[in-house]
């Protein structure tokens, strides 16, 4: 559990602990005995798996939904049954951990809709409106307070994420660099060397015809040297033009090394026969890696190369079937399509996922 969030389950805990133990000690005397905050222990009960879940999970999912429901519902019960000036507190705590579960207007929509309830359970206390206000307030702060927190920890994810790949395109663009200076210089192999050589051999067949007899050894001699060198540079510039195969490794070891507290397993070699599809296959695996991270809380990665198949598979909590096409994976397809490949996110019999890209039959 990281700082922030142990922060926030010790701060909830202890807000709960004094708002409670005050409600009972001004509520004694009228003989509530203690099994009557019954409520304010439902609440802690709800409140405590939000703030110390595992890996700080997602609370969109229906289930964390549902928690944070119960738990508006046990401070509401809490505020109608002991009605105590401290009670809405609970609220503030509960609208911090909004913005998590409903983004945009809907926390604002599901925190109105909460103070108006508990105004109706106010109603016939004194004083009611003002208390109700001024707890609308603190709820207000909260709840701005801890979107401003969201916002900025996505920019956070969404820094890091581009940070690991510009780390990863740079090397992608240093092999992108050699690759255009070997062309420079086959191209100048083939243009000046060759050329010359080309020359020099058509004057050795003319002179050859033209020297006396004695001198004819000697110059076929020489024009079959320079013959022999003409094919070596034709040979070594087909070479040059020919090698263009991309090795991924290079910009993965440098997308890996900008993963504090992550390890990414690479095979020694992830050749690819083009740098326009290994530039697309960068951006999906980059694009897979931060997914694993963000939304399935991997510690562990690794990738893999079956024929024309990427497997990259982690340890994360997966998704519970085969992943739909969504934003992320059509896009990972409309990248891969142009080569002949697709992608496709499964989840693993024990536990994480398995993302994998299919470059096509032309690849292998």
């Amino acid at each position: 559990m990281k700082r922030e969030e142990a922060l926030l389950l010790a701060s909830g805990v202890i807000t709960w602990a004094l708002v409670s133990y005050l409600a009972y000690l001004q509520m004694r005397h009228q003989g509530i005995a203690l099994w009557q905050l019954w409520s304010h222990g439902i609440f802690l009960a709800l409140f405590l798996p939000v703030a110390a879940r595992p890996g700080q999970s997602d609370l969109r999912r229906p289930a964390w939904r549902l928690v944070l429901v119960l738990q508006a519902a046990a401070a509401l019960a809490a505020i109608a049954t002991l009605p105590h000036s401290l009670t809405p507190i609970l609220l503030v705590i509960w609208a911090a951990q909004l913005p998590g579960a409903w983004p945009g207007a809907q926390s604002y929509v599901a925190l109105a809709l909460v103070n108006l309830l508990a105004f109706l359970a106010l109603t016939g206390q004194a004083p009611d409106l003002l208390t109700a206000l001024i707890y609308c307030g603190f709820e207000l702060f909260a709840l701005g307070s801890a979107k401003a927190k969201q916002q900025l920890a996505e920019a956070n994810q969404l820094l890091q994420v581009s940070n690991r790949q510009l780390a990863a395109t740079r090397s992608l663009l240093a092999q992108s660099a050699r690759f255009q200076e070997r062309s420079r210089i086959a191209r100048d192999l083939h243009d000046s060397i060759g050329h010359s050589l080309t020359a020099l051999s058509l004057q050795l067949e003319v002179a050859r015809h033209q020297a006396a007899p004695d001198q004819q050894p000697q110059l076929a001699q020489l024009k079959a040297q320079v013959s022999d060198a003409l094919t070596q540079v034709r040979a070594i510039v087909q070479q040059m033009r020919k090698d263009t195969d991309t090795d991924l490794v290079p910009p993965l070891q440098a997308l890996a090394d900008k993963l504090p507290g992550v390890t990414l397993a690479l095979p020694p070699q992830l050749q690819l026969p083009s740098l326009a599809l290994a530039e697309q296959v960068l951006y999906c695996l980059t694009e897979g890696v931060s997914n694993a991270l963000r939304h399935g809380k991997a510690t562990q990665l690794s990738l893999a190369r079956d024929g024309a198949a990427l497997a990259l598979t982690d340890n994360g909590s997966g998704p519970k079937a085969a992943a739909s096409p969504g934003s992320g994976l059509a896009g990972m397809g409309e990248r891969l399509a142009p080569f002949g490949g697709s992608a496709r996110l499964d989840p693993l019999p024990g536990g994480g996922a398995r993302l994998t890209l299919w470059l096509g039959a032309q690849h292998d």
